[in-house]
């Protein structure tokens, strides 16, 4: 078992605007929220050994089912609800922060779902390239397919034999790049592939931002 809680360092180092101090935590939180809420369903084992229970925290139900996801809000609403999910005690608290060259953000957190955040990073820099041209691939085929602006909470929402290839292919594609081992929770939770992807694109984006501060060598995670 896991310690509850444990003193992590994110190493950082260059330089470093205000903005900064904003971007990496506030992105930090998300990922980490979105972590966390799969972790909790497996009793905090490593990412690839989850198993769905039968009695599934509602919150969590309704975390993943709730968003129309037509664009910016779903995102916002999704991961805010997502930080209230995760209990007081294991939300990343700050012990210590030292800006130097190098320094360090000390933080007190869950440090299983640290471990696995680092492990995507890792995954995603590694990727190189190949993940943002599967991203743009991805994008520009939901666009022509007309599945960005499709509400996936609407009644009688039916999905072409085509689009649902196109979307399965995508999310497996993706969580692949991203080593993300774990796209059948989402799909499980969300009963929609439509949704599923949509949660993993958003997912994509906010890892993309924390491996750019890696890429630029002023974190080290």
């Amino acid at each position: 078992m896991y310690d509850m809680e444990k003193n992590y360092k994110i190493n950082i180092d260059g330089e470093w605007f205000l903005d900064d101090l904003y971007l990496l935590p506030h992105t930090y939180s998300q990922v980490y929220g979105f972590v966390y809420s799969l972790c909790s369903l497996g009793n905090f084992k490593n990412l690839e050994e989850i198993n769905l229970s039968d009695e599934i925290d509602e919150r969590i139900l309704f975390t993943f089912t709730s968003q129309p996801w037509r664009g910016g809000y779903s995102a916002v609403n999704f991961y805010n609800y997502l930080k209230n999910l995760v209990p007081t005690k294991h939300r990343p608290r700050i012990k210590a922060i030292h800006y130097e060259s190098p320094g360090f953000i000390e933080l007190i957190l869950f440090v299983p779902v640290a471990v696995a955040i680092k492990e995507i990073i890792k995954s995603f820099c590694e990727s190189g390239g190949a993940i943002h041209s599967l991203y743009n691939e991805i994008y520009k085929g939901m666009q022509e397919r007309k599945l960005l602006q499709m509400d996936v909470k609407k009644k009688g929402l039916e999905l072409k034999k085509a689009d649902i290839e196109f979307i399965s292919y995508s999310a497996k594609s993706l969580a692949k790049l991203l080593g993300f081992k774990n796209i059948e929770a989402i799909s499980k939770l969300t009963q929609n592939p439509l949704i599923s992807l949509k949660i993993l694109l958003s997912f994509y984006r906010r890892v993309r931002l924390l491996a750019n501060y890696t890429k630029e060598e002023k974190t080290k995670f």
